[in-house]
């Protein structure tokens, strides 16, 4: 990690361990946009955890992100192995690797009062008092192929070219005058060609290996689902897998619950003027799957605790 990077991070940004410190509330810094925050945040919700959330848009989050991550005595890095960014892979044959520069500025990240940070959505979850997941299995075909495959095929909805504008508005809402500034300026195209190099969207074949792959991926996934011998997966009552499915499946589930509701506006559009998107949305709603994700959302989306 560059050192001008470090020394920014840490002289630029407030001292979130010592704010958690102060107000006995976790700090957790998020992506506002991001699937696997909105996993997190649920999480900590429906487990009545006190929390403030820090909330960015890409390019303005990463150095938030490194002053949490990298220790301001020791220098080290804190990752997780989870919820990484990685370049779309056109095939399953194809060996990934992690990314660990993608994987230092990922999101979400929380400190506890303690001092003590959960570094990524799984640990967030675990730490909410939910049931956690059991089935590492299930927990592997959710983080690794569910959540980056439902991302991919959302991304290549999006960099169409009548979406150009909308897809800025969604990378920028709820930010400030300054980032917009900075945005149109110079970070926005930067943050752009980052995600147009990861995700591949004007790439036919890739696009259509993830649709394969996602298609799959929920195949598997619904297997999960229809063997269940309780309404959730986790018993009566959602647990950590329960609200990873829905979540982490949600970009191509259109929910108008997600994220309280907050990106409804943009996605009605996306629907409205996308037969691609919406013949997708209406395949994925239909699996066992994306029933039990509406249904989760529904039902607890907007509870305060289980």
């Amino acid at each position: 990690m560059v050192s001008w990077i470090k020394f920014l991070a840490h002289n630029t940004q407030p001292d979130y361990k010592l704010l958690a410190k102060k107000t006995n509330r976790i700090q957790l810094i998020t992506l506002r946009v991001s699937h696997y925050v909105e996993f997190a945040r649920w999480c900590l919700q429906l487990g009545n955890k006190s929390f403030d959330e820090h909330g960015f848009a890409p390019g303005q989050h990463v150095l938030p992100v490194l002053s949490v991550r990298i220790d301001k005595y020791t220098g080290k890095l804190n990752i997780s192995d989870s919820a990484c960014v990685e370049k779309l892979q056109k095939s399953n044959n194809n060996t990934k690797k992690s990314n660990k520069s993608s994987r230092a500025t990922a999101v979400p990240v929380a400190v506890l009062p303690s001092g003590e940070l959960l570094l990524d959505s799984w640990a967030i979850a675990n730490y909410s008092g939910l049931k956690p997941i059991e089935d590492l299995e299930l927990k592997r075909l959710l983080d690794a192929e569910i959540a980056p495959l439902a991302r991919q095929l959302c991304y290549s909805i999006l960099f169409k070219s009548k979406f150009k504008k909308l897809l800025n508005q969604i990378l920028i809402d709820g930010t400030g005058i300054l980032w917009r500034i900075i945005w149109f300026l110079f970070a926005g195209n930067y943050v752009i060609k980052l995600l147009i190099k990861t995700f591949s969207p004007y790439d036919n074949e890739a696009v259509q290996t993830c649709k394969d792959d996602l298609k799959n991926a929920v195949n598997k996934l619904d297997d999960y689902v229809i063997n269940k011998k309780t309404r959730y997966l986790s018993g009566d009552k959602p647990g950590v897998s329960d609200i990873a499915l829905a979540s982490l499946l949600s970009p191509i589930l259109n929910i108008k619950e997600y994220n309280n509701g907050k990106y409804m506006k943009y996605f009605t559009v996306v629907e409205s003027k996308d037969d691609e998107f919406k013949e997708l949305v209406e395949y994925y709603r239909n699996t066992a799957s994306g029933q039990l994700a509406i249904d989760i959302y529904t039902n607890y989306r907007h509870a305060n605790s289980i």
